[in-house]
């Protein structure tokens, strides 16, 4: 009788071991899953960083370029030139109406309207489309002298 409890004693101990390498081969199993997740995290995390340095580089750079194209000569000579582009293409265009051998600056009046209707009236400037450089110079430094006059 001895004998048979002792052997059911060592059968159950023998599951119990069984089922504790099983669990430590699992746990192994997680531990290693564990480690494989945590380098790519840190992977990952170092492919943003690096990322992050490239966009700050890129950021830096081009408040260099700007910077750069602020302090030129030529960048605030044709400054000008710019601006009156940048106005004509935001107007609608009276060339398409008037005919093609005409090209237009279209600006705002300052003046109110004195219309019931609150928005202001546009005066069209027309020029011939053989106006010269020096002509459309000569219209836009005549815009900004207007323009600073009191």
């Amino acid at each position: 009788m001895h004998a048979n409890a002792s052997d059911r004693e060592f059968t159950a101990l023998a599951m119990r071991a069984t089922k504790s390498e099983a669990l430590a081969q699992q746990a192994e199993a997680h531990a290693l899953r564990a480690e494989s997740i945590a380098r790519e995290l840190e992977t990952r995390k170092r492919e943003l960083e690096a990322r992050e340095q490239r966009a700050l580089a890129r950021a830096l750079l081009a408040e260099d370029t700007i910077e750069s194209m602020r302090r030129s000569h030529s960048w605030r000579i044709t400054a000008p030139l710019r601006a009156l582009a940048d106005l004509i293409r935001r107007a609608p265009s009276p060339a398409a109406t008037a005919g093609p051998a005409l090209l237009s600056a279209v600006r705002a009046n300052a003046s109110p309207s004195t219309s019931t209707n609150a928005a202001a009236k546009r005066r069209v400037d027309i020029m011939h489309a053989d106006a010269t450089i020096a002509d459309l110079t000569l219209r836009i430094q005549q815009e900004i002298a207007r323009r600073r006059a009191p």
